[in-house]
């Protein structure tokens, strides 16, 4: 079932609200719903985290990620000073360096990052709706591997992760850091 993105908007935010009255660290499992703000039968895990970003205008300032996980995929919403999707007019692939309890460090390379502000970690190939995406899909073809499998892989230790990853569309250049813990 398709949600317009004014819902799922919404829906995040009032996750990311209630989410920050509770414990970190543990998935927590979700229905969507329906148009009539009904649950349907299909389960995600959601789990909020914090951190911050720095770019030509702010440096080290505030900001909320929710990871929204089902049986495919892994995005990751930003919320720019705890509020704010960050957004451009183009879709990119980025590089995220993942620190993990022991102190190793991953490197999970070419992770589509939405033109809406998201890191999206996939199984298979995608392409945001009102993209011509012909460069995107071979690219994944070539390039772009299970990049939701490499996350889970990276992440089945309990304890505290550090994600890091950097946003850059032409010019523009945003730098991201999410603390989490996974019990």
């Amino acid at each position: 079932m398709k949600y317009p993105a004014a819902m799922k908007n919404l829906f995040l935010l009032l996750l990311l609200i209630l989410s920050s009255q509770t414990t970190f660290g543990q998935w927590e499992k979700n229905f969507y719903v329906d148009e009539n703000g009904m649950p349907t039968k299909d389960a995600y895990e959601s789990l909020a985290a914090t951190g911050t970003f720095s770019n030509a205008q702010t440096q080290d300032a505030e900001a909320s990620f929710i990871f929204i996980k089902d049986d495919a995929t892994l995005t990751v919403k930003i919320f720019e000073y705890n509020n704010m999707e960050p957004s451009t007019s183009q879709a990119s692939f980025q590089d995220v360096v993942l620190t993990k309890p022991d102190g190793d460090i991953a490197k999970i390379k070419r992770v589509f990052f939405t033109k809406k502000g998201a890191l999206f970690f996939s199984k298979g190939k995608f392409c945001e709706k009102d993209q011509i995406c012909l460069w995107h899909l071979l690219e994944s073809w070539v390039v772009n591997k299970d990049k939701f499998a490499d996350f889970n892989k990276q992440t089945q230790t309990p304890g505290d992760y550090t994600m890091v990853f950097d946003r850059t569309v032409g010019d523009t250049k945003s730098n991201y850091t999410v603390n989490f813990t996974l019990n």
